[in-house]
């Protein structure tokens, strides 16, 4: 992804998910963590690093949190995420009972949602800087899996985004009652 500039250059790698028969799922985290990945019942998986998507012919994306436009934000590859992180704790969650209904099936859309921050630096003049926050993507079965760069907020408990941790929710409900996607528009 490092030849990614524009909003059109990122809008333009995530379409290209669009046709991926999904074979196997994986998880990585970092090793300044406790391992494993944080899962919430109510809510969805929270991996402070990110994830694979295998295809049955082989071809794999992966969505990290990413600093390519802003330091917290989604960031799509178009190979596994184990060529951006070198640790041992991948986790495959093929198997997951949320991912069940998605395995097999095929990406029939892929929508990238920007946000907005305004930043200054020493007192500057605010710069605005759109980053990709949130990725919808819908299967051949009319199901929904929204991935965003968003974290379990403990003190508020809360979800939280502008975050450096990866949020995988598997519901349009859940995803509304916590504001991801076009969902924020509603709010």
């Amino acid at each position: 992804m490092r030849n990614i500039h524009t909003r059109e250059q990122f809008n333009a790698l995530a379409q290209k998910m669009i046709g991926l028969r999904l074979s196997e799922v994986a998880y990585y985290e970092i090793e300044d963590n406790e391992p494993g990945y944080l899962y919430k019942t109510d809510i969805g998986h929270f991996l402070d690093f990110g994830l694979d998507l295998v295809a049955e012919d082989g071809r794999c994306f992966s969505i990290l949190w990413d600093d390519t436009f802003f330091q917290f934000g989604v960031g799509i590859y178009s190979h596994s995420a184990a060529k951006q992180i070198r640790v041992d704790r991948r986790w495959v969650v093929t198997k997951n009972s949320e991912w069940a209904p998605f395995i097999g099936e095929t990406i029939k859309s892929a929508e990238v949602f920007w946000s907005l921050v305004e930043v200054s630096e020493n007192g500057s003049q605010r710069t605005r800087i759109y980053y990709p926050q949130d990725i919808i993507l819908t299967f051949s079965n009319e199901r929904r899996i929204y991935i965003s760069a968003s974290e379990w907020w403990e003190p508020n408990q809360e979800v939280k985004g502008l975050s450096d941790n990866i949020l995988v929710v598997f519901s349009d409900r859940i995803a509304a009652q916590h504001k991801l996607a076009h969902f924020v528009l509603n709010s």
